[in-house]
């Protein structure tokens, strides 16, 4: 766990701006036993005092959410990006970021700061999110399922098959998908070496369904039914694995 203060001028009391909870024991069962893909998010506070949480979730062995590590910032900005991805790459021990891929929406300012800490990372962004921009001018079932194609294309021979038929339905539709870097996206460009296809960041929004209930809650309590929670999906998970259910 890190706490950030700052002061408002310099001998005045410290104020609470950040604080970031990785547990010793999610951070071991995360490097002992999944592979290395990490999904990032942020979502926001409701109670009076704004803010809002990011986190990273890895994905385990029955690709299901692996919670790692999560903090309450002031705003989600390059700053408290960059900070909570630093601790991350320190609690995770990566010294080698060519070996890992990051997942993550398009949110302000983490595309810069992931390329600046994990400069040699795979760093693909959402197809969910990217329909649901791209979808605002092009809509319709059709085009949906085109892009569909075109996101879960094995290979640069299914996809151009798949924009030539988007381009039959909507020209300017597929003009338009074009201008998104299909490397950021597409399954057909994705490295194979960490034996993950996934083109959504499904579960990080899963994590954050978790919260729900509690993130109008204080600070204290909200971070206490967080750790509740973990240690109840610890636990759950280890009957499970012992009783062969998993």
């Amino acid at each position: 766990m890190v706490i950030h203060t700052t002061r408002v001028v310099p001998d005045s009391p410290s104020i609470f701006q950040r604080i970031y909870v990785c547990f010793g024991p999610v951070k071991k069962g995360f490097l002992e036993g999944c592979r290395k893909v990490v999904g990032l998010d942020g979502c926001f506070l409701k109670g009076q005092l704004k803010g809002e949480i990011l986190s990273a979730v890895g994905r385990d062995a029955n690709n299901q959410m692996y919670p790692i590590a999560w903090a309450v910032v002031e705003i989600e900005n390059n700053s408290s990006w960059a900070w909570f991805l630093e601790l991350l790459k320190t609690d995770l021990q990566i010294t080698r970021s060519d070996l890992w891929t990051i997942i993550s929406d398009q949110q302000k300012g983490l595309c810069n700061v992931i390329a600046r800490v994990f400069p040699e990372a795979e760093h693909r962004n959402c197809a969910r999110h990217i329909h649901a921009n791209w979808s605002k001018t092009h809509r319709g079932l059709l085009l949906k399922n085109l892009f569909w194609m075109c996101a879960k294309s094995t290979c640069e021979e299914q996809l151009q098959a798949a924009l030539a038929e988007l381009d039959k339905a909507d020209s300017d539709a597929g003009k338009d998908l074009r201008k998104i870097d299909f490397k950021l996206w597409c399954k057909a460009y994705f490295r194979t070496d960490v034996k993950c296809d996934t083109v959504e960041n499904n579960l990080s929004e899963a994590f954050n369904s978790t919260l729900l209930k509690c993130r109008g809650k204080p600070i204290i309590p909200m971070l206490e039914d967080i750790r509740v929670a973990m240690m109840k999906r610890i636990a759950k998970k280890g009957n499970m694995s012992k009783s062969g259910q998993v």
